[in-house]
């Protein structure tokens, strides 16, 4: 027997159409979840790229530092001149030991208008420049004007490739300057001469922005600026060639009131 056609549906629930695609409020959420994500890749990003500074920075400085040692190998054991008052071995031959040359006014380096031709510290000009580029050094000469990766520390910016040397050397290694109780003489610091390497600063990574001499001492002036800093930390390069990332505060600690122990070559 052929049973009745009976509708299917009555007395059945409502069963709601299916949707196609995301409500409003389910793509905001995704977007805000992309975007975190994406904030927090570029943190990871920039923090990646800024250790590979750091760590370029740091063989920059073990190979300057170096060739301060092989320098005073072949030059009876006497240290390279720090450089002091700008272009001082340029016209005197007396101060061809500076481990470069030139320099420029503090003020004229915030002033990119000033960066002509006479700014600038010319490395080709130094006495390590050979033990660095294993090149015959050069002549000092303004049109000298070539960049060298070695010298450079890469989270300086445009002004440390205008300053084309972004290092500077420890001052008291310049005749003349205090050595334990004495002075420098006349012939600079003999490497067999430091007392205590492992504690005595040869390079810093100095703040660009008034790196005004290729040589550096701890002054009061210092303080007024800050040091290159790769992720909180200073790159310092010390005379037994060994590098450390230090914090801020333990660096101007060693240009305040541990700047015997860390400067004078001969305490």
């Amino acid at each position: 027997m052929q049973m009745p056609a009976t509708n299917m549906n009555r007395g059945s629930p409502w069963v709601p159409r299916r949707r196609n695609g995301f409500s409003l409020i389910e793509l905001l959420v995704v977007m805000v979840v992309i975007a975190i994500m994406s904030a927090l890749s570029l943190v990871a990003l920039s923090s990646a790229k800024e250790k590979s500074r750091a760590m370029m920075c740091r063989s920059n400085m073990r190979q300057l530092a170096m060739a301060f040692h092989m320098y005073a190998d072949e030059n009876s054991d006497f240290l390279p001149w720090p450089g002091g008052e700008p272009d001082r071995a340029n016209y005197n031959p007396h101060y061809q030991a500076d481990w470069c040359a030139g320099g420029q006014p503090a003020e004229h380096i915030g002033n990119p208008k000033k960066w002509d031709e006479t700014f600038g510290f010319h490395a080709e000009a130094g006495s390590v420049f050979s033990f660095v580029m294993s090149r015959p050094r050069m002549p000092y000469s303004e049109t000298n004007k070539e960049v060298y990766s070695v010298y450079r520390c890469p989270s300086t910016g445009d002004v440390g490739e205008a300053l084309r040397v972004n290092y500077a050397a420890n001052l008291f290694m310049d005749p003349g300057q205090p050595f334990g109780d004495g002075r420098v003489g006349p012939y600079g610091v003999l490497k067999t001469s430091v007392v205590d390497p492992l504690q005595k600063v040869l390079l810093m990574n100095e703040d660009p922005n008034r790196l005004s001499s290729p040589g550096f001492a701890p002054t009061p002036t210092s303080l007024k600026g800050t040091p290159v800093m790769h992720q909180g930390k200073v790159n310092v390069s010390f005379m037994d060639l060994h590098i450390e990332a230090l914090s801020i505060r333990f660096v101007e600690s060693m240009q305040t009131e541990h700047a015997d122990r860390y400067y004078n070559l001969g305490r």
